[in-house]
This record gives structure tokens, C-alpha cells and sequence, in this order.
């Protein structure tokens, strides 16, 4: 090295040890440009005043470069772990000593074989530090606080714990209320019934909720035969391919089963539904996502002289029924359909079949479309003849008759009929209020005319916040606009309004859509998808949320298939504010 770079080194590791970093950096920074100056050191010298400074990053950049210059010198592993540790790394710091340690060689001419324990010494330091500061959380935390933050996990994401280590498997294992809710659902591979019986054993067969997926096809016989062995079982959804029967004879002994649910991969006939809700008399919910049709309405009637094969004749405990089946109709006499509810409108001596039920979910969708009659054929008529106590109401793929509308409750909350035709003359207007009524939703509805419309919101005002007319031929724009346009002692009926959707309203245009602005005041959300309107519609939404006057100021606006809203309307929507749904 030349007495120049040698002095301001020298200068250097003189104002370090004064504590004047500053000072320092300068001359080392200086007799680095000279020639023949000592790389390695005067770097390794400016990294260290780099980190009594706390520049990270300089430091850093000058310990890789002590690495590119000399890669058996252990001066730049030394150094670049130093920084990784003051960064808060030591797991990073950690691979640099190890890569070190591969690349220096063994033994070097100008360097003792001790030195070597110098990247290893500084290794084991930093493995030591590593231990002491790494703390088992449920070794600390009360055992209170550890169960409210599991709680927040999933199902799967409890599993990936306790597998982290033997000791958070034996913790978690402890703990058999967080595996009472056993969900396969949102496993990312397929389980089997060895799995199934290990999480089982966790809960000490104390299983409430199970919900059965993900099973490889060999596992499905084992895992339900485990399952069903759970005496505290209350909630069961299955959604593996299996067969019926099979369910019937597995779980028919779970008195305390209150929710059931079998998938669309399950088909279950109308009469073994029947032998499941007499096989479980506390069951509260039940799911079935594809229903057969029954057995010949000839079999000898059941109680009372209702034709009722293989179903109760009081179900006291049911509050929710979702039926879905894609059968097709029959000739009369020859099936009962799959979505026949015996004694559905019966009353007997002021009891009813189903004097809990509060939410019905009939849906009919066959191949070949052929709306199902609804409510049915019943035994009685006249006054005794009226739905149980009914809030939540969805019907599809269903014909209705004259006495729909009377045989709906009057606390009735929510009403959703889709894909429906008139059975005979089609409904009547209702008679009678709905004072709860604050959700009403028809999709392509035959039978929906303005005047029952009207009388729908009569009868319901000012409750209604949902309203939805999608696809009604015989509900057009002109009667929207009637709407309305009611007289000012009917205004109060769009004052709760707070969600619309007109969809495929013929002659729906922009004027209309300004008739919307201005009556609807409380609307939110406005869905006029698959109609003539233009980027006008989007611009009059847009300009009202920063206007003063009484108008709507919606939060979304759904235009999906609008092909004349150009893309500059939509992005002018979003800039203001609009959330513009396509």
C-alpha cells in the first residue's frame, strides 16, 4: 500500500476510536481512491463507521462488496451478517455465515486455521441469540387469551397449527372445544377417514358441526360410519357423493341433529326425506339440494286421510326447508313431486304442520321447463286453508294459483318468487297488509302486472327497502314511471327504499332513469342492467352525489350488459365517486 492510503487509513481508524464517524468516513472514503490501496480493509474500516451511523443500506452495499472482492476473506461474511442482524434479519444473517463457511477454504496461507472458528463462533452467537429471544406464545399467555385467539383461526388454518410442533399438537390437542367444529370445506386436498378420525379423537368424540368434504371416494363409507358416532352431534352438511339409504341408516339415531344438509351429488327420494324427519324429531333446519319425486299418491293415506307417505304429521321444531329438485312433472295421480310438503297449508283444530317453520325454499328447475303448482293439492279449503308462519319466502320454477297471495302470512319479511307462470287465472292482488314486508323480488314473472304491483306496495308501504323486477313481461317502463308517479299521499311508500333493480324493462330509457333520481331519495344501490340507457344515466347518478337537492345519491350502480354506456361515462361515474358495476 502507498504511504498516502496508508496514512488516511491510519487517519480513519483514529477518528473512529474519537467517536468522529463522520471525519472517518471522509478519509477512508478518500484513500480508497487511491491506487494500491487496501481494499478489504479500508471497506471493512467504512462499514463499521457506516453502522455507528446507522446507514443501513451504505453499510450493506460495502459489505457485498468486500464479498465480490474477496470471497475466501471472512471479514465480508462478518460484515453482511452484522447489518442483516441490526436489520432485525438474524435468520438471513444466519444463511450468510453458513455460505461462508462453504466457500472459505480450509486452510490458507495467509491466515491461521483458527480464524476459520470465526464465521463458526459467530454462527453459534447468533443461534444462541435466536434461542433466547424466540418464545413458545402459549407458554406465556394466559390460557383465556390463547383460546380467544384461536378462535379467530379456521378450521384448516388450527390444523396447520398444530402441526407446527409437538408441543403446540399436544397444547391445541388439549383444548377439544376448538376442534368441536370440525370443517372440511376449505381443505386444499383430499382426506381420509384416517384424518377424519384423528380430528374426531381431538374433540373426544365431542363433534357438534361437522361439515364433510374433500373425502378421497375410497374414505366416504368409514368417514360417515365415524361421524355418526358423535352422541353431541347438531349440525351435519355433507357434501360428498354418497348414497342415500347409506345416510338414512348412519345417522338416524342422532336425536339431537338440529341442521341438515345434503349436497346436489346426494339424490334423496321425497319419501326417505320423510323417514329422516320422523328418524329426527328435533331437527330445526334441513337442506336437500336434489329431491326425487315420491311414491304414487294411490299408497293408502296417512293420518286424518292426508296423503302422506312416509312423512309426519307434525313437525313442531322446524324452522328452515331449502328443497331443490330438477324432476320433471308427472301425469296426475302417478308421483307426488319432490316438492310437495304435506299439510304445507293444512290447519286442524287451529294446529298446523308446521307451526314453527319460518323460512321455505322451494326450487324446481327440470330439463324441460314445467312450473310445478304451488301450493299443491291439499285436503281442506276456505278459511282453514293458510300457510304456516312464514318470514322468509323463495319460490322458482312454481305456477301460482289465485290463492297464493291470501295464504301468505302477515308478518311475512321476505318474498322472492322466480321463473314463475300462472296457474289458471295467476294470483290474486292481496287483501290484506304486510306490515313486516321489506323485501319483495320477482324474476321473470308472468303473472306480475301493474296492478298487483301496486297493490303489493299498498299493502306493505313505507317498509319496503328491497325491490327488484327483473325480466316481467308484463311490467314495462310506462308502469314503472305510474308507479311512481302516485299521488303525494302515497309518496311515503319509496320513503325506505333503499335498493332497486329494474332489469330488462322494456323502454326503460335515461328519462326514466331521472324520474328514479328524483323520486327515490333514500336509494343506494340502482341495478338497470340489460336496458337502452346511455353514459346520460351514468353522468345524472354521478353529478347528484355533490348536489345539494333532495335526490338519490347511490353508493353502486349496476349497468352489466348496457351496450350503450359508453366507457368514458363509466370511468367520469368512478371519478366522482360512484361505485360502477359492469
Amino acid at each position: 500500500m502507498s504511504s498516502p492510503a496508508l496514512a488516511l487509513q491510519q487517519q480513519g481508524q483514529q477518528l473512529y476510536q474519537q467517536g468522529d464517524f463522520q471525519a472517518a468516513l471522509t478519509a477512508l472514503t478518500e484513500a480508497l481512491s487511491l491506487p494500491g490501496a487496501n481494499l478489504v480493509g479500508l471497506l471493512d474500516n467504512r462499514v463499521a463507521a457506516y453502522l455507528k451511523l446507522r446507514n443501513l443500506d451504505l453499510a450493506r452495499r460495502d459489505a457485498r462488496r468486500m464479498i465480490k472482492s474477496a470471497s475466501d476473506d471472512e471479514r465480508g461474511y462478518l460484515r453482511v451478517g452484522q447489518v442483516l442482524i441490526m436489520e432485525g434479519k438474524p435468520g438471513d444473517a444466519n444463511k450468510v455465515y453458513e455460505y461462508g463457511l462453504k466457500k472459505l477454504p480450509s486452510q490458507h496461507p495467509k491466515r491461521p486455521y483458527s480464524r476459520l472458528k470465526v464465521l463458526e463462533q459467530a454462527l453459534k452467537r447468533n443461534q444462541q441469540r435466536m434461542g433466547l429471544s424466540r418464545k413458545d406464545p402459549f407458554t406465556l399467555l394466559p390460557l383465556e387469551v390463547a383460546m380467544f385467539i384461536l378462535q379467530e383461526f379456521s378450521f384448516r388454518e388450527l390444523v396447520a397449527i398444530s402441526r407446527v410442533c409437538k408441543s403446540w399438537n399436544r397444547f391445541l390437542t388439549s383444548l377439544t372445544d376448538l376442534w368441536m367444529k370440525m370443517d372440511l370445506t376449505e381443505a386444499r386436498s383430499k382426506i381420509t377417514w384416517v384424518s377424519v378420525s384423528s380430528l374426531i379423537k381431538k374433540s373426544k368424540a365431542r363433534v357438534s358441526h361437522a361439515m364433510i368434504a374433500n373425502l378421497t371416494n375410497p374414505s366416504i363409507p368409514k368417514a360417515l360410519e365415524l361421524v355418526s358416532r358423535c352422541p353431541r352431534l347438531e349440525h351435519l352438511e355433507l357434501w360428498v357423493a354418497t348414497n342415500s339409504e347409506l345416510i338414512y341408516e348412519k345417522f338416524k339415531g342422532l336425536t339431537r341433529l338440529k341442521t341438515l344438509t345434503l349436497a346436489q351429488d346426494i339424490p334423496i327420494s321425497r319419501d326417505l326425506v320423510g323417514k329422516l324427519l320422523i328418524a329426527l324429531p328435533q331437527l330445526e333446519n334441513i337442506t336437500m339440494l336434489n329431491v326425487k319425486h315420491g311414491r304414487p299418491q294411490h299408497t293408502p293415506p296417512g293420518p286424518q286421510g292426508l296423503p302422506w307417505v312416509s312423512w309426519p304429521q307434525s313437525l313442531p321444531n322446524l324452522k328452515s326447508v331449502t328443497f331443490v329438485s330438477g324432476e320433471s312433472l308427472r301425469a296426475p295421480n302417478q308421483t307426488t313431486h319432490a316438492l310437495q310438503l304435506p299439510g304445507l297449508c293444512e290447519h286442524f283444530e287451529d294446529s298446523h304442520a308446521f307451526p314453527s317453520l319460518q323460512e321455505l325454499k322451494l326450487i324446481s328447475k327440470p330439463s324441460i321447463y314445467q312450473p310445478l303448482p304451488f301450493p299443491g293439492p291439499q285436503v281442506t279449503d276456505g278459511p282453514n286453508r293458510r300457510f304456516p308462519p312464514l318470514r322468509r319466502l323463495e319460490l322458482q320454477g312454481v305456477a301460482l294459483g289465485p290463492d297464493f297471495v291470501p295464504l301468505l302470512p302477515e308478518n311475512i319479511n321476505y318474498l322472492h318468487v322466480s321463473e314463475s307462470a300462472a296457474n289458471g287465472p295467476g294470483p290474486l292482488p292481496p287483501t290484506t297488509n304486510f306490515p313486516k314486508l321489506h323485501s319483495l323480488l320477482f324474476d321473470d314473472c308472468r303473472w306480475l302486472t301493474p296492478r298487483m304491483l301496486d297493490a303489493f306496495f299498498l299493502a306493505s308501504s313505507p317498509t319496503i327497502t328491497t325491490l327488484r323486477i327483473a325480466e316481467c313481461s308484463k311490467i314495462d317502463a310506462d308502469d314503472v314511471e305510474h308507479m311512481l308517479k302516485q299521488p303525494l299521499e302515497h309518496e311515503q311508500r319509496f320513503q325506505s327504499l333503499s335498493n332497486l333493480a329494474l332489469v330488462h324493462t322494456a323502454g326503460f330509457d335515461d328519462n326514466k332513469s331521472r324520474l328514479v333520481l328524483k323520486i327515490c331519495h333514500g336509494l343506494k344501490m340502482l341495478n338497470l342492467s340489460r336496458n337502452p340507457i346511455t353514459g346520460i344515466t351514468v353522468r345524472l347518478f354521478a353529478d347528484a352525489l355533490a348536489s345539494s337537492d333532495q335526490v338519490a345519491k347511490l353508493d353502486y350502480l349496476v349497468i352489466r350488459q348496457c351496450e350503450d354506456v359508453s366507457w368514458d361515462a363509466i370511468q367520469y361515474g368512478r371519478t366522482k365517486g360512484l361505485q360502477v358495476i359492469t
